[in-house]
């Protein structure tokens, strides 16, 4: 018995321990989008000052970026990288470029005509994105003629030029919580080979018109938790 619950004790001290770390990375420092060189006036593409952000910041060994309140940050592709905190705040937006040329890896490795990728990552660990505020994938506009029920799809060779709005491959301890996620032009939350997950108070809003406006798909990932989510995707 005293074996047994020491070893319950030492497993909880390891699992706090654990989160302690994580969360350690995300409170080292901020960074603040506008110090690093974007405009947020939902015109201009912001996405080399996002990924400039992303890219300091874990190189130093992590901490808290944040995307502040009262500006629109337009942008075309960026990738997460491990040990950051993805702070969008209340009453700020991150808009997609509306323009498919900038969109050019595909969302599938052998599927790849179906979709591109707008919000990135590969081999993360210790990513929360929370805050509050608003991811916009800006969907009607990758759209075609609107019809009664539906939007009738843009002709295209190759490649389907509709990005996912968040594709995260091989991720561990990954948070997604406290957030508005909308207007996805394809697939919303695509999770390929994750562990450990919580999606928490997560509004996803995409329009019933768009097709495969999926809301989150779990690909190849275990140990994935979802709670308290509202969720509409055509």
């Amino acid at each position: 018995m005293q074996k047994t619950i020491f070893f319950i004790l030492l497993s909880v001290v390891f699992t706090s321990f654990k989160t302690t770390a994580a969360e350690n990375f995300h409170q080292q420092k901020e960074y603040n989008l506008k110090d690093f060189g974007a405009i947020g006036d939902g015109k201009t593409d912001d996405a080399k000052s996002i990924q400039k952000t992303i890219d300091i910041c874990n190189a130093a060994g992590g901490g808290r970026i944040v995307i502040p309140s009262g500006f629109t940050f337009l942008s075309g592709p960026f990738n997460l990288k491990s040990n950051i905190e993805f702070q969008v705040e209340v009453n700020a937006k991150i808009l997609a470029n509306p323009d498919e040329k900038v969109y050019v890896k595909s969302a599938f490795r052998e599927n790849k005509g179906e979709g591109t990728i707008w919000i990135g990552g590969e081999n993360l660990e210790n990513v929360t994105i929370c805050g509050g505020g608003i991811i916009d994938g800006n969907g009607t506009s990758f759209m075609g003629k609107e019809l009664a029920d539906s939007y009738e799809l843009k002709p295209f060779n190759i490649t389907d030029p509709r990005p996912h709005l968040l594709t995260i491959v091989g991720g561990k301890n990954i948070r997604i919580k406290d957030l508005t996620i909308k207007n996805s032009a394809y697939w919303t939350v695509h999770l390929i080979g994750c562990n450990d997950v919580a999606i928490d108070n997560l509004t996803l809003l995409n329009s019933l018109k768009v097709r495969n406006s999926d809301g989150i798909d779990l690909d190849h990932s275990k140990n994935v938790r979802i709670n308290n989510c509202y969720i509409e995707s055509g």
